[in-house]
């Protein structure tokens, strides 16, 4: 079985995103903003937390693409038949991917 270093640093990194984009915008800094900014400011940093965690599982993904090459000759027919995604539990639909080329990347919103 193939394990590929670092998994886990990315995992720890998308988590201390996900704090600090919603913990920094509700601590205060003297000034009270209304409601309705604090629950924006909360659903963009979530948002900012997906895509630094959609880039960082694409990261991922391509280095378990070059090793499953490496080891079978071939790239796999789907992203999901990766060891890798599979034991992450790596949500693959934000992702274009050519079995062909082994080409993948992340499809815009």
């Amino acid at each position: 079985m193939l394990r590929v270093g670092g998994a886990g640093g990315w995992r720890a990194a998308a988590a201390l995103a996900v704090f600090l984009g919603v913990v920094a915008p509700l601590g205060g800094c003297g000034e009270q903003k209304p409601k309705e900014e604090n629950i924006r400011d909360v659903v963009e940093a979530q948002q900012r937390a997906r895509r630094v965690k959609a880039r960082a599982d694409l990261q991922a993904i391509q280095t378990a693409l070059q090793a499953y090459y490496a080891e079978q000759g071939r790239f796999p027919d789907r992203l999901d038949a990766l060891p890798f995604v599979q034991e992450q539990r790596i949500d693959t639909s934000p992702y274009a991917y050519d079995p062909a080329s082994g080409q993948v990347s992340l499809r815009e919103p």
